[in-house]
């Protein structure tokens, strides 16, 4: 239920009668960004929560609480035993009011998995919350801190407390995914990581100046893992983290990870000589499917060919790497090397946006290969409208081009003629009703 949606006059009468019933149907509450929310709402929102089990989600993000308000919240927390997911506060709850959620609440509550504390102004000056928050016998899973100034003391303290609960055998319950973007962390945190990558099944470590060592670092204790104590990460993400050449650390250690599945490595400054890396990687069995190496200008029509020989004799053989989405949108790459990606036909998802694929002409004989691609993005390419219709006539004429497609994207070019992109696009919905269209 999105709590905005009807007038304000009686909505918290009303929900607040619907959570102190246990109305079954109603197990989301997300207070929009537009509606007011004042101290008298929260305190009374909170008092219903205080006995329900039906409401599993709470979304209050943007809203600021009061000292009362908080007060309410954190007892709450204290007895609630429904809510599985919370998102609260906004950039003014700062340390002090983290704390009090903590210390009087959260740390005390049983069955919330997923916290959300992304953008709430916290500090360096958290650490010792954030401790208390990680090592108390809770039932978190999910953790998310993006968008605050930590820093590597608080994080550091952060991961000592999860640490500290994980030694404890009577902890079955520990964090899985933690996202530590844009949290002003240096290449420093990194070594002190080695333990969380033995259990977090996800780490977003974003908008970082990890730099060139933090990268050599953290590729380092990736490969590391060893078959006793292996590593679990499915899901990496390190976009925008000034990586540069260090991303070959992290690229080499991919077989090392036996359950990564997913790798962000978007702008990096990834130098050129990195896509050999690549292809070594893809040429060795590995559980990965999703790379996104968006915004590495270096790339380049070069990189892109070389990568995708690599992942066309690894779909020959059987033996390597099968890549099912990639991102190379930003990359510098032209027709040349968006023809050579287009003939993997283990790809479903390829993303091209953002390049210079118009510089010519897509052939049907590019994409014949391309038999499992279900989303494919020519967005923003400097195709013309010749060359957009010319594709699409193709799709529509010839079903067993693209035969998986399901979404296609070609917004951003140059389509002056609208009538007749509205004609094609309806002549293909005719055709292949089950193939969306992004155009405009």
């Amino acid at each position: 239920m999105a709590w905005g949606k009807s007038p304000a006059t009686s909505a918290v009468d009303d929900w607040c009668a619907k959570l102190k019933s246990g109305d079954a149907k109603f197990k989301e509450l997300h207070v929009l960004p537009f509606r007011p929310f004042p101290e008298a709402d929260a305190i009374k929102l909170c008092k219903a929560l205080e006995t329900n089990t039906t409401l599993t989600s709470l979304k209050l993000s943007g809203k600021k609480l009061t000292p009362l308000a908080l007060e309410a919240m954190a007892h709450m927390f204290a007895v609630n035993q429904g809510l599985r997911t919370v998102a609260v506060g906004d950039k003014s709850l700062g340390a002090d009011g983290l704390a009090s959620l903590v210390t009087a609440g959260l740390e005390k509550n049983s069955s919330i998995e997923s916290i959300d504390l992304s953008f709430k102004g916290l500090s360096d000056t958290c650490g010792n919350t954030l401790r208390q928050l990680s090592s108390a016998p809770t039932a978190l899973q999910t953790l998310i801190l993006s968008r605050n100034e930590l820093g590597d003391e608080a994080v550091t303290l952060l991961l000592e407390g999860n640490t500290r609960k994980r030694s404890n055998p009577g902890n079955v319950i520990t964090l899985q995914s933690l996202d530590l973007g844009q949290t002003n962390l240096s290449a420093t945190i990194i070594p002190l990581l080695q333990d969380s990558l033995t259990h977090l099944s996800t780490l977003i470590l974003s908008a970082n100046p990890l730099g060139v060592a933090g990268g050599a670092e953290l590729g380092r204790l990736l490969l590391s893992s060893t078959s006793e104590i292996p590593c679990t990460l499915k899901v990496l993400e390190l976009i925008d983290c000034r990586l540069g050449e260090g991303a070959n650390a992290i690229i080499r250690a991919v077989p090392a990870c036996v359950k990564l599945q997913k790798l962000y490595l978007a702008a990096n400054e990834i130098p050129a000589a990195t896509c050999e890396t690549i292809k070594a990687m893809i040429s060795t069995k590995t559980s990965l499917e999703v790379l996104s190496l968006r915004a590495n200008a270096n790339i380049k029509d070069n990189g892109a060919t070389i990568i995708a020989c690599a992942m066309q004799e690894s779909a020959a053989s059987g033996t390597g790497t099968q890549l099912t989405s990639l991102d190379v949108g930003q990359c510098g790459i032209t027709l040349e090397g968006a023809v050579a990606l287009l003939q993997t036909p283990s790809l479903e998802e390829l993303l091209l946006n953002c390049n210079t694929v118009g510089s010519g002409r897509l052939a049907r004989a590019s994409v014949a290969a391309a038999v499992n691609m279900q989303h494919l993005d020519l967005s923003a390419t400097q195709l013309s409208q010749g060359d957009t219709l010319d594709f699409l006539e193709a799709l529509r004429e010839d079903k067993s081009l693209l035969p998986q497609l399901r979404a296609f994207s070609v917004g951003g070019n140059d389509i002056k003629d609208i009538d007749a992109m509205q004609e094609k696009v309806q002549q293909m919905k005719e055709a292949r009703p089950e193939l969306s269209i992004t155009w405009r």
